[in-house]
């Protein structure tokens, strides 16, 4: 199951980093010694997972959304990533604030915020001009950041609004 799992994200990472259009399978289910044999069909060639294997990086981390607006970058992934994906969640008693972006190489992003209140109310709104927009529990937008650049040891965004209390969690692949 767990050998399962690890292809299953390999191709999911597979998908996104080299818009692959269709996975090929072997006619059986692979076995451990068959995972060799799974190709992954990019629209131009055919190529075993095994060779893309070693060029897949992911990095996870998070930082303290900056006390300015401005550019920000994340150093230190050790690879030029392809896409990244942030993640704001936050819950209190009167209140749950919830946010996921993402951005890729060629500029492209997308954000998406939810809130709501004990009362019932809830707030949501969507974005394809940023890569991070959180709205709060009265529809008021009080963090957001768009793509600067993929850098050959990180990423960079600039944040046009800032909260210091939120932390924002990435994942960069490549």
């Amino acid at each position: 199951m767990k050998k399962l799992l690890s292809i299953f994200l390999i191709l999911s990472i597979l998908a996104i980093v080299y818009g692959a259009k269709q996975y090929q399978y072997p006619e059986n289910p692979p076995l451990n010694s068959e995972i060799e044999n799974i190709y992954l069909d990019t629209g131009t060639s055919k190529k075993r997972i095994a060779e893309l294997e070693e060029g897949i990086k992911v990095k996870v981390g998070s930082f303290t959304c900056p006390a300015d607006t401005g550019n920000y970058s994340v150093t230190g992934l050790g690879f030029k990533p392809r896409y990244v994906d942030f993640m704001i969640g936050m819950e209190a008693t009167a209140y749950s604030i919830t946010a996921n972006g993402w951005m890729d190489y060629n500029g492209n992003q997308g954000a998406v915020s939810t809130s709501g209140i004990n009362t019932g109310a809830e707030y949501c709104e969507r974005s394809i001009t940023r890569c991070l927009h959180v709205v709060d529990t009265v529809g008021s937008i009080f963090i957001y950041a768009t793509f600067v650049s993929m850098n050959n040891d990180g990423f960079t965004i600039n944040f046009g609004a800032v909260n210091v209390t939120y932390t924002i969690m990435w994942k960069a692949c490549r």
